[in-house]
Formats: C-alpha cells, structure tokens, sequence
C-alpha cells in the first residue's frame, strides 16, 4: 500500500475516531480574516470539531522546555476548513475536572506552536491555557 495523502487521512481517522474516540474532546478554532478599522469589528471563519488532547512527557519539545500547562492537540487537517496558524488563530477546548471528569465547558487557550504532518492529515497543536 503507498504512504500518500489519501492513506495518511484514512490512517487517521481510524485512529482519531476509532481507537483514540474515549479520548476526543470537543474544540473551537477560529481564524481572523480581516479586520474593519472603523467599526473597529473582526471577520471570522469558525471551525467546531473534535480533537485529541495529549500531555507532554519529558523536558523538552521541539527543543523548548515544557510547562506543566501545556499540551497538544491532534486535530483532523481535512476537516479544519482553513490554514491553522499561530498568528491569526484562536483555540477554545473542552477541558474535565481531572477528579470527576464533570466537564468544565471550553477554556481559552493560546496556540505555541502548529504542525501538518507530511501527507497533511493531522494538525498538531501544541497549546496552553491562557
């Protein structure tokens, strides 16, 4: 079978809605397309979605120290219907309560870092809360 596009997309989904789906939370990106100066107002484009939220182990990434706030998030490229930056993006996710897992609604975070992997099927985000 060839590693292509195709392959790396239907790789994930299996993996993002199928073997890792206990561990999806939902997340909002939304990116800024312009801006009016006069009525001072932003234009956006919303994506609403799932996504997997994964820590960090180890002391650095990307050659970076970690903190402890920080973590990524593995999100389907084919679904997002826009580019994710770091510069003109915003990210809400669903956040737990790590005793009794009661769902603490969307939490603003700010984007560190965004990566596509090779065959562009997989955003990685790496975020903290801001």
């Amino acid at each position: 079978m060839p590693i292509n596009r195709q392959f790396g997309r239907d790789l994930s989904e299996k993996l993002i809605n199928g073997a890792f789906a206990g561990a999806r939370r939902d997340i909002e990106i939304t990116q800024t397309t312009s801006f009016d100066p006069i009525n001072e107002t932003d234009t956006t484009v919303v994506f609403n979605g799932k996504c997997i939220r994964t820590g960090l182990n180890g002391a650095s990434y990307d050659n970076q120290n970690i903190l402890d706030a920080e973590f990524m998030l593995k999100v389907k490229a084919s679904e997002v219907p826009f580019e994710v930056r770091q510069d003109d993006c915003t990210v809400k996710v669903q956040c737990l309560d790590p005793l009794t897992d009661t769902d603490l609604g969307l939490i603003n975070c700010e984007i560190l870092s965004v990566k596509k992997d090779a065959v562009d099927a997989v955003y990685t985000i790496m975020a903290k809360r801001s």
